[in-house]
């Protein structure tokens, strides 16, 4: 039986994959093994924008007391769906079903839409919006495009370039640097200030620190 590996694995910086464990076996499989400049390759951006939503939608209603999350994590997840967003000016919900959520509030003080619901017509009804729902999308798509292009304007309105050159000094993101792990939420973000000793391609560069030592990674 044949066995397959890898020619090349890349991964972030994390130390399972820094550490001279991992490294050393892919060196003896022959295993190229590439680290990304950043802390996590880029992967599912919307699923980072949904969990950066839900955590601050914990934030929101714990404020302090941090520890009663699992308990409050329910609550923020069925508000979620349930939540128009900027872009499309539309719930998710809406855009699956194309019809509105009751939500718990009026099945416990009952409003006009729960007073006069048919159960013989729910379905039908429910399947006339079905029908409608590729035009919600196709009206959200073009929404989005819109709020893109508006991002896009006020971004570079107020950008302005600036480019890094050797000898420069800079700073260097900690979790890119392997250091995020030894942290948390309100640890700072950067570390340094670090020399510009080398440019090996444009936007990637050799830092030395205040003692001269050239870092190990770019």
């Amino acid at each position: 039986m044949s066995l397959c590996l890898p020619a090349k694995i890349i991964t972030d910086k994390g130390t399972q994959f820094t550490e001279r464990v991992f490294t050393t076996f892919c060196k003896d499989l022959h295993i190229q093994l590439v680290h990304t400049t950043v802390a996590h390759p880029q992967t599912n951006g919307q699923t980072e924008v949904t969990n950066r939503t839900i955590l601050r939608g914990l934030k929101t209603r714990l404020d302090k007391d941090g520890g009663q999350w699992v308990d409050e994590l329910p609550n923020v997840l069925w508000a979620y769906p349930i939540t128009a967003r900027t872009p499309t000016r539309e719930t998710p919900y809406n855009l699956c079903f194309d019809t509105k959520a009751v939500i718990p509030v009026d099945i416990e003080v009952p409003s006009h839409r729960v007073q006069t619901f048919d159960f013989n017509a729910n379905d039908e009804k429910l399947r006339h919006n079905l029908d409608l729902l590729p035009e919600v999308r196709d009206e959200a798509m073009l929404k989005v495009a819109a709020y893109h292009q508006r991002v896009a304007r006020h971004y570079n309105r107020r950008m302005k370039p600036r480019r890094i050159s050797i000898g420069d000094l800079v700073l260097r993101n900690i979790e890119a640097a392997g250091k995020g792990l030894q942290g948390n939420k309100l640890s700072p973000l950067w570390e340094g200030s670090y020399l510009v000793a080398a440019m090996v391609k444009p936007g990637t560069f050799k830092l030395k620190d205040a003692e001269g030592k050239m870092l190990p990674q770019t």
